[in-house]
């Protein structure tokens, strides 16, 4: 005889439950957890737009093998564990289901009372997680349909070794390192610290051109950091290069954000904002965009940037943009000023003194590798769940 759980109905026949036992089907009950590595237990918790994917078609998946049956989500009683179950569930609601936030988080609400809990170090919480969804869903930067988000593009421009490339902003605000002047013939090189470890991958102007403005459109580039490359060598009828220089400003004056303003406002395509991220700038200032000019709060446009790229933007960077958010419509601007003044939080000491080791030239976009794909170089998912094509039946089943 099967002992009955106590689980809650959050749509259709699908439910949660918070419970640290592992609970066997039964026949009116099929249970099913997300797998969860090391590192999302141990870092903030907010889930990257792969893993948002992944995670949709795993419930997709389980609803459509158990149509005959209720369908309970496992839930560990972690607060982490909870916030990042919730954050993923209210991601299928508006995603799959078309709900409003406020409805979505109303019917979590009972089974995970974490949605305004701040996840990890961050000011972001579920609710702002959700909500930045929903926002991002309306204004046709994300869908989960067959020809929307690319997982497979996704990872593959995310790696180090293929550009770091992140739309912040799809199709109008990139983020990714310069291009650097190499010699001649070279499209790409890689470049190693003292130690032998892996640094960065570099890669020739007219590469970086070809292989990374060009498909993506771009009409201008902005450097935050002193340049590594001849306007010259990028800018052409079609592309043109701004700078605005930034690199040691974790919090950018005010001149410069009207400066990036301005530069967004004058221009009809997509930009992209060049910079090794140290600080996190082209992080700030693609979320001032968005609470400026497309309607974000400031920790929406947190959780969005977190979403898109998990190192993106730095605490003391969500600080600033939450309160630029609530003192949008103020003329007092004290508290933008005092996190301005105050002292940047500490990086972590460079590595030894950089040394080229390999330089490679190869055709394709950044896909040769002169090394292994070890952990040096992966980041590794902070959600270990199979992504699988789904039948249509998964639609009617949530209803």
């Amino acid at each position: 005889m099967c002992r009955r759980v106590p689980q809650v109905r959050i749509f259709g026949r699908f439910h949660v439950i918070v419970s640290d036992k592992l609970l066997d089907n039964a026949d009116e009950l099929a249970y099913f957890y997300f797998a969860l590595n090391e590192k999302t237990q141990c870092e903030d918790g907010i889930p990257n737009l792969l893993e948002i994917e992944r995670a949709l078609n795993t419930i997709d998946r389980v609803i459509v093998e158990n149509l005959h049956r209720s369908t309970v989500l496992c839930v560990g009683t972690p607060l982490r564990s909870q916030t990042l179950a919730a954050v993923l569930v209210g991601a299928y609601m508006i995603m799959r289901l078309d709900l409003e936030p406020d409805e979505a988080l109303a019917r979590m609400d009972i089974v995970l009372p974490v949605l305004d809990t701040p996840i990890g170090n961050s000011l972001v919480t579920v609710r702002h997680c959700v909500r930045a969804l929903r926002r991002a869903r309306s204004l046709e930067w994300l869908s989960f349909s067959p020809d929307g988000f690319d997982p497979d593009e996704y990872q593959h421009f995310r790696n180090p070794l293929n550009a770091s490339l992140f739309p912040l902003i799809p199709e109008r605000l990139l983020s990714t390192p310069q291009p650097r002047c190499l010699a001649e013939g070279e499209e790409w090189r890689d470049v190693f610290d003292g130690c032998g470890l892996f640094v960065r991958r570099d890669f020739s102007p007219k590469y970086y051109l070809d292989a990374v403005l060009e498909p993506y459109d771009v009409v201008k580039c902005i450097r935050l950091e002193m340049p590594h490359y001849g306007k010259a060598d990028v800018a052409s009828q079609t592309v043109e290069v701004v700078d605005l220089f930034c690199e040691d400003e974790e919090i950018p004056g005010d001149r410069t954000v009207r400066e990036f303003l301005g530069h967004m406002d004058s221009c009809g395509g997509p930009v992209a904002m060049q910079s090794r991220q140290r600080h996190g700038q082209a992080g700030l200032l693609a979320g001032v965009y968005m609470v400026e000019r497309c309607g974000y709060g400031g920790e929406e446009a947190c959780a969005w940037l977190r979403m898109v790229d998990d190192s993106s933007i730095t605490p003391r960077q969500e600080q600033y943009l939450s309160a630029k958010s609530i003192l949008r419509a103020s003329s007092s601007d004290s508290n933008l000023l005092a996190l301005r003044s105050a002292p940047p939080n500490p990086s972590p000491s460079s590595a030894a003194t950089e040394v080229v080791v390999v330089a490679a030239a190869r055709s394709g976009f950044g896909r040769p590798s002169v090394l292994d794909s070890g952990s040096t170089l992966r980041r590794s998912s902070s959600a270990e769940m199979v992504a699988r094509d789904v039948p249509a039946a998964a639609a009617a089943a949530t209803a």
